[in-house]
């Protein structure tokens, strides 16, 4: 049974998410072949903040 390790950059869960174009568009740069997928950008939202809005927020 594996260790469990604490929640951290190195140890927690994470992943690269991209949609699927790169199967269908392609381009070709010295003879290599690159997926061309459009890849979600880092994004990180402090938990403290969550459930608490400013009253000029409009959700």
């Amino acid at each position: 049974m594996k260790e469990k390790l604490p929640s951290g950059p190195r140890t927690s869960a994470r992943g690269c998410l991209r949609d699927s174009q790169g199967e269908k568009v392609k381009t070709r740069i010295q003879d290599v072949v690159h997926r061309m997928d459009n890849w979600c950008p880092f994004f990180d939202y402090p938990l403290e903040s969550r459930g608490r809005m400013n009253k000029t927020d409009s959700r």
